[in-house]
């Protein structure tokens, strides 16, 4: 249907208008259209200026279109650019409506017939200031000026160029200031187009990127289509895809054997922006394309994509002369840190923290070992990715094969043999071949891979054997060479017309995926693929899988990569920080030690006694036990905490004292107390009669008694025997080992003696019985005391008489027995008894001697956070009843996301406390705000709320 011709933009003076207006009447009746009414639009611009000569497909295009109704004679009609000297007189020659100009800038053959609807008009030798990183263009309809302009475009990387063309189209109300169509992430050889809905209205919405090799002629195709391109297709089911077009309701999709679309195999309606046929498509040449629905001001031009649908591979004869175009596809995945395996990496950039992850903005230091999304803004900036096309590559060909590796393990694979030790074995920012010990074979699962070179240097892959590989299916892996650099990608295409060649690349660098001149891509060698070998090797689960829970991967902990830590245990020392965190210590040693070269993790053996810090509870040889180092894990020294590095940790300051309390007379025990040690814990304690000397180190210690710590991790009580008179010596088994660990094992001596080993009142002993609790004591001698009292405090509070009779001390053999039971205990309290022996009109106190019942809750609670609000840790406390089965506690943002998994299984009835040390799964310090926490059990759920102060 004809086009109404569209409103110019009202200038100049009230007779201009006037005259306007009889323009536009003449464009009603069909008379040729003056040069005023803006009806001539840029609608395509290739802006690549690196060559010349006739005919040449690459020289910069600027496609022109009569976007009216009526003829247009470009007389006077000038093209402008950034400077003023940037200007272009087009040929005095009259476009019909409905057709196209390509305006070349060099030299070759003009062709003004525009009967086919389409014109080719070239500049000869010129120099014009566009090219794909940024540019601008503006169509004027005579000498370039604000008055004068008709169309306008502007593009840029970080910005566009903002030149003199700018400055006539904004001022004229024709372009937004400052903006700019953005070709951040587009090929290197990128040409604009606008989109269907993009010839009503002068925005950067209107353009995008024309996906096409680079052939002439560019007309009519604008930039909506994206797959399938024109050439042979395998799959009968291909999927169409295109752009978004904004302002379309939906869009029509039609596929016909037919290029008039007269009756067409496929003809649906679909919101979405793709769409798989139902049912396969017969052998045979198809022609497809796509019209937005619901826009205004059409119609317009619309693109015609054709294929040739085989459900063979083309091979010699007809067949294969049809083949202009070939495809091996690949998954396509941009170079990134894409696993959580430690990456212990040296950045030479000097300052406290030495090993930064991603930079995800100037100046920001992103995680240390986490996986990096692999999004085109981040990766620029992203030391852990530089260098990483290779791992890429080869995951990119794995994957097509059916494999599953990640990045991360096939790196490790290039540079495991060359940098054995943990710091280099990932080799992030060193670049590889695909050969490196044998990792683009090993990815295919042992598949043979011949490597090619190509001679002399700088010279294209030759193009049949890319051909002949491409149509069996097969990618080829291939190592380019821009100028300065190595790159390695994918070749998955192919395509020839008019004795030009063009190979499809599929990129790991974002933006840089498409098609390239053939022979302008130098190669240094590449790797062809024998297909009857080929099988995509699967990833280690230990790549992914952290067993005990202490943000290091199996992979991390397992030979042939440990840290010398234990994938059973996250805290194989038991000095109360995950392993991880301790390897992190050192990671950042520069923040403790600034003379020290960042070479090996070899520093994280810092007393020199062989043993790494996971494994050494006194790493910094000071004879003090290591606990409680970078509570937050971010590796650094922060108010509160020690720090395994320096010479101030914690002090393990325990002492034993004999006391006679509840011993028979002429004997003592030991009453242990200090810190600090692992928080809410219990160890085990070796104790003999001997001088006080340390045993050899791995020798065997009993287990005489055990003390435990409260939550500050000092000693809150403790269970041992009485000793006679003698001196005694005592072992705290820290690690558990039962053997003695010079470094981590504190000694502890006492002394008893007969002045400290005689009590009147002793042994005072407190135990469940069927009928309660059941208190007693031993009386030494008969003429010390008359009778006694018991008191009683509950849960710490004050004390109460609860024998109302006192109990009698009856004449009888000594040292003897007596007992008294309470039948008014409950469960889940703390009971302290204490006795008070009477004589005449006076008393002694004896005791106290404390009972602790258990209680299995009652019923399903979440009781909250201790401390809430916290900075660096706390302890969420839950009651869980019978039943309660498989248990997961959970840490969600306020945004309703998950961050941390605490616990999961099956957890014992009973009143449970969880730690949470204010970091996500990855190990990542979290934000201060608010926190959600989830207890979910079979007999229902609970929600409390925690929050983080900075």
């Amino acid at each position: 249907m004809p086009r109404t011709p569209r409103p110019a933009r009202p200038r100049g003076t009230p007779l201009a208008h006037a005259l306007l207006s009889l323009a536009f009447a003449l464009f009603a009746l069909g008379a040729l259209a003056p040069a005023g009414a803006r009806a001539m639009l840029v609608n395509q611009v290739r802006p690549w200026s690196g060559d010349t000569g006739v005919g040449d497909p690459l020289l910069t295009v600027i496609e022109l279109y009569n976007d009216s109704t009526a003829t247009v004679n470009l007389s006077g009609w000038t093209l402008g650019g950034v400077t003023p000297a940037d200007v272009i007189a087009l040929p005095a020659w009259s476009i019909p409506a409905g057709a196209y100009l390509n305006v070349f800038f060099g030299a070759g053959t003009d062709d003004a017939d525009f009967s086919d609807g389409v014109g080719s008009w070239y500049t000869g030798p010129t120099s014009y200031g566009l090219t794909s990183y940024q540019g601008e263009v503006a169509l004027y309809d005579g000498v370039p000026g604000t008055s004068t302009i008709q169309d306008f475009v502007d593009w840029g990387l970080a910005a566009g160029s903002f030149g003199f063309a700018y400055s006539n189209a904004t001022a004229a109300g024709m372009w937004p200031g400052g903006a700019f169509v953005d070709l951040t992430g587009l090929s290197l050889l990128a040409q604009i187009a606008r989109l269907p809905s993009g010839y009503d209205r002068d925005t950067t919405t209107d353009w995008s990127e024309l996906e096409l090799p680079y052939v002439v002629p560019m007309t009519n195709h604008h930039a909506l289509q994206l797959a399938p391109r024109d050439g042979t297709l395998q799959d009968t089911q291909p999927t169409f895809t295109w752009l978004t077009v904004p302002d379309a309701s939906d869009y029509l999709i039609e596929v016909d054997d037919d290029s008039l679309f007269g009756s067409p195999a496929i003809s649906a309606t679909v919101a979405a922006t793709g769409y798989t046929p139902g049912s396969p498509l017969a052998d045979g040449g198809y022609y497809w394309r796509v019209t937005p629905n619901g826009l205004a001001g059409g119609p317009y031009p619309r693109a015609v994509y054709q294929f040739l649908l085989t459900s063979t591979p083309p091979g010699p004869g007809p067949a294969r002369a049809q083949a202009i175009y070939g495809s091996a596809p690949v998954p396509q995945f941009l170079q990134h840190k894409d696993a959580r395996l430690l990456c212990i990496w040296t950045l030479n950039s000097g300052g406290a923290q030495s090993r930064p992850g991603c930079t995800e903005a100037a100046g920001a230091q992103g995680p240390w070992d986490a996986a990096h999304p692999a999004t085109a803004a981040h990766i620029p900036g992203c030391n852990h990715c530089n260098k990483y096309c290779t791992r890429a590559s080869i995951q990119m060909v794995n994957a097509k094969y059916g494999g599953t590796l990640l990045q991360d393990e096939i790196s490790y694979r290039l540079w495991s043999t060359a940098n054995p030790g943990p710091e280099g074995d990932l080799g992030h920012d060193i670049g590889a071949w695909p050969s490196a010990n044998n990792a683009f074979g090993w990815a295919l699962k042992g598949g043979a891979v011949a490597e090619k070179f190509i001679g002399p240097p700088d010279a294209p892959i030759p193009f049949d054997s890319l051909s002949t590989e491409v149509d069996g299916g097969r990618p080829v892996l291939t190592v380019i060479r821009p100028p300065g650099w190595f790159h390695t990608v994918v070749f998955t295409g192919y395509f020839q017309l008019f004795g030009f060649r063009f190979i499809y690349i599929t990129d790991p660098w974002p933006g840089r995926t498409g098609w390239y001149v053939h022979s302008r891509m130098p190669c240094v060698r590449y790797y062809m693929i024998r297909p009857d070998t080929v099988r995509g090797r699967l990833a280690d689960p230990a790549v992914a899988t952290d067993t005990d829970g202490d943000g290091m991967m199996d992979f991390d902990e397992a030979t042939p990569r440990p840290f010398q830590s234990s994938r059973n245990s996250a805290d194989t020392d038991r000095d109360g920080v995950h392993d991880k965190d301790e390897v992190r210590q050192y990671t950042f040693h520069r923040n403790y030690h600034a003379a020290h070269v960042n070479n090996t993790l070899a520093f994280a053996d810092v007393d020199g006694d062989g043993t790494r810090a996971e494994n050494d509870c006194d790493a910094d040889n000071d004879r003090h036990f290591d606990g409680g180092e970078d509570i937050n894990g971010n590796g650094h020294f922060d108010a509160g905490e020690t720090c395994v590095l320096r010479a101030t940790s914690n002090n393990l300051a325990l002492a034993a004292n004999p006391i006679v309390a509840g011993c028979a007379v002429g004997t003592a025990r030991p009453d242990v107390t200090g810190g600090k040690l692992h928080a809410g814990s219990v160890y085990t304690v070796d104790l003999i009669e001997t001088p006080c000397d340390p045993p050899p180190a791995n020798a065997f210690l009993g287990a005489a008694g055990s003390i435990f710590t409260d939550g500050a991790g000092d000693v809150a009580g403790s269970s041992f025997l009485c000793y006679p008179p003698g001196t005694y010596r005592m072992i705290v088994d820290v690690l558990g080992t039962g053997v003695f660990d010079p470094d981590c094992d504190p000694i502890v001596c006492f002394t008893v003696d007969a002045a400290t080993a005689t009590n009147a009142v002793d042994r005072i002993e407190a135990g469940i019985t069927s009928d309660g609790a059941e208190l007693s004591w031993w009386l030494m001698d008969g003429t010390a005391f008359e009778s006694f009292r018991v008191h009683r405090a509950v849960d710490g509070g004050a004390e109460r008489l609860v024998t109302p009779e006192p109990i009698v001390a009856a004449a009888q053999t000594y040292p003897a027995k007596f007992a008294w039971r309470d039948a008014a205990i409950e469960q889940g309290h703390v009971y302290a008894y204490r006795i008070e022996a009477m004589k005449g009109s006076g008393s002694e106190w004896f005791g106290p001697a404390e009972l602790r019942t258990t209680v299995v809750p009652a019923r399903l609670a979440l009781r909250g956070a201790l401390p809430n609000p916290f900075q660096r840790s706390t302890q969420i406390a839950f009651d869980l009843p019978l039943g309660a089965g498989q248990t997961r506690v959970t840490i969600f943002d306020a945004a309703g996301r998950r961050v941390r998994a605490l616990a999961s299984g099956a957890l014992a009835p009973a009143e449970q406390r969880v730690f949470w040390d204010g970091r996500d799964d990855a190990g990542g310090d979290l934000a201060a705000g608010i926190y959600l926490v989830r207890l979910e059990t079979r007999l229902g759920a609970r929600t409390g709320r925690v929050v983080k102060m900075p």
